[in-house]
């Protein structure tokens, strides 16, 4: 008895690990295709690259510090003078001409430590700052928008698999009505109340709905695949959809509404503004091309012989000044684009604005489309099922003809496939809404 318990209590915990890994969930999905969709991983990569050139950009305005070693031996009398000089070497007998025109070889180490510090270089070091923080925001909206749409992606195939499953369903029970009628007829012509002809209709019918049934169940393996692409899987991955059928309603109801949930929302109009100011600051910068740069640069040099030794040691201080005089209208032209680069980048938000209302009206009008569809197509179950129940019973009765159950039949599945196809839609057109709105 003791054993019994024991395995009881081992097989428990691996039967619901055995759930847990063939059940997915919509919301198990979302998390899978965010962690492991490789679309996702590059434009997060993308982030980071952006993030780091604003910290490139924001090195521009830094002093810059170089430490250099150089090494040259030479018999150029220019040379050895130069050298004799910073190695402080030089002595009175290096005057003698003989000497100057015919020196011997030396040798010079120079140890260099530089610094540059930038001032003011027609502003360009702050602009350049500006526009890596506005691609930064470009890449970060980008983000967010790749993942709106690899998460509309998992939840359309996810209610696709759920299509095609409850397709399966309502085709096996048409195969099953099929056969009873098959069966009926099979029983009525043995008793000679029915022809053959009877038969063969239900079997041709039934023929017809299996391969229906064919290929729903392969349009659902599709889906499946498809579902496990998105979601970054192996595509021959198996699970079990789970899907808690709650009452959906749309995030918004009136176009006015939801183009101001929009507004804040939609990654597009961000990148778009984004867009338009980087043309801003590209207009800056053409402007002041006309300003100065200045720079102040400082060096110390050691020179020496030989590199453990330091024989000689010099600093210099410099700044360093230059002005756009004339540059061959050059910079006239460069206003000129960057200003109608501006206007162009602030046409391009006002059309995206228009196209997100025209997309969001789009949506409103498919869910009010598909909702009607739905209370249509409940309302026609009722009265195919009706039907299909009133002609059976009158076959039975040898009042109606084969022909009508079998139509009777058809009509029936038909209505329950546009029924589950009207719930599609209406899921496909509020998620849509969301998609639109940017709070999907």
């Amino acid at each position: 008895m003791q054993y019994i318990f024991l395995l009881f209590f081992i097989l428990i915990p691996c039967i619901s690990i055995a759930e847990d890994l063939h059940t997915l969930t919509l919301d198990k999905a979302k998390e899978l295709a965010l962690k492991n969709n490789p679309d996702i991983k590059a434009l997060q990569m993308s982030k980071e690259v952006s993030t780091e050139d604003v910290n490139i950009a924001k090195a521009g305005v830094l002093p810059k510090i170089n430490l250099s070693e150089t090494f040259d031996t030479t018999n150029s009398p220019s040379m050895v003078f130069t050298h004799k000089l910073n190695q402080q070497q030089f002595t009175q007998k290096d005057f003698d001409i003989n000497s100057l025109n015919n020196p011997d070889s030396r040798s010079n180490w120079n140890t260099k430590l530089s610094v540059t510090q930038p001032v003011f270089n027609a502003g360009r070091e702050f602009i350049n700052i500006n526009i890596a923080k506005e691609h930064e925001r470009i890449n970060e909206n980008a983000l967010k928008l790749g993942t709106n749409q690899i998460i509309y992606s998992v939840e359309s195939s996810f209610y696709l698999a759920l299509l095609t499953k409850d397709a399966i369903n309502v085709l096996e029970t048409a195969k099953n009505a099929s056969k009873l009628s098959e069966e009926i007829s099979i029983k009525r012509n043995e008793k000679g109340v029915a022809l053959k002809s009877d038969v063969l209709t239900t079997q041709v019918h039934l023929a017809q709905v299996e391969k229906e049934l064919i290929k729903a169940t392969n349009d659902h393996n599709i889906a499946l695949s498809y579902l496990n692409y998105i979601m970054g899987m192996e595509q021959d991955s198996s699970f079990i959809i789970q899907y808690n059928d709650e009452e959906m309603l749309p995030i918004c109801k009136k176009l006015d509404e939801c183009m101001q949930i929009a507004k804040n929302a939609r990654p597009e109009i961000s990148i778009k503004n984004s867009q338009k100011e980087i043309a801003h600051q590209k207009k800056r910068e053409s402007r002041f091309d006309y300003l100065p740069d200045l720079n102040v640069v400082g060096s110390y040099d050691l020179h020496s012989q030989n590199p453990i030794s330091s024989d000689g040691n010099s600093w210099d201080l410099m700044v360093t000044s230059s002005f756009n005089i004339f540059s061959g209208g050059s910079t006239k032209a460069k206003i000129k684009s960057a200003t109608a680069n501006e206007r162009k980048r602030e046409y391009e938000l006002k059309s995206q604005v228009e196209k997100i209302k025209l997309e969001i009206k789009e949506a409103l009008y498919d869910i009010d489309t598909a909702k009607r569809h739905i209370e249509v197509m409940e309302k026609t179950i009722l009265q195919t099922d009706e039907t299909h129940r009133i002609i059976r019973e009158r076959y039975n009765n040898g009042l109606s003809l084969m022909v009508e159950l079998i139509s009777s039949e058809t009509t029936m599945k038909d209505a329950n496939l546009n029924y589950i196809k009207a719930v599609y839609d209406y899921r496909l057109a509020l998620l849509k809404l969301k998609l639109m709105t940017g709070n999907i």
